[in-house]
């Protein structure tokens, strides 16, 4: 692999390194990477990063453009669900919107 003509060193990266933070409010986890599937819970906007530090959300695992997170709902309760592409954002200092 190669960005810019130099090699991408290839290693690991300590899991609790990889997390997101969720576009919006109240959004869903799936049972599934797939939009038809069951939404098992959802995030709420409390989660997001702000003055009191917020909850991220840590990555799991992957499935192509999907991310199986663990999170805290709107009752402060651990979940764990597929996090559609769209949803996810890796600046927590913003909504990531287009």
């Amino acid at each position: 692999l190669y960005d810019n003509d130099d090699p991408i060193k290839i290693g690991w990266v300590y899991g609790e390194l990889m997390i997101l933070w969720h576009r919006g409010n109240s959004v869903p986890l799936y049972s599934r990477p797939n939009l038809q599937s069951k939404v098992i819970d959802f995030v709420s906007e409390t989660n997001k990063i702000d003055k009191e530090g917020g909850h991220p959300l840590f990555i799991i695992g992957c499935n192509g453009k999907w991310a199986f997170v663990k999170g805290r709902n709107k009752n402060n309760l651990e979940v764990y669900g597929w996090l559609a592409p769209n949803d996810g954002c890796s600046n927590p200092y913003t909504s990531c919107s287009p």
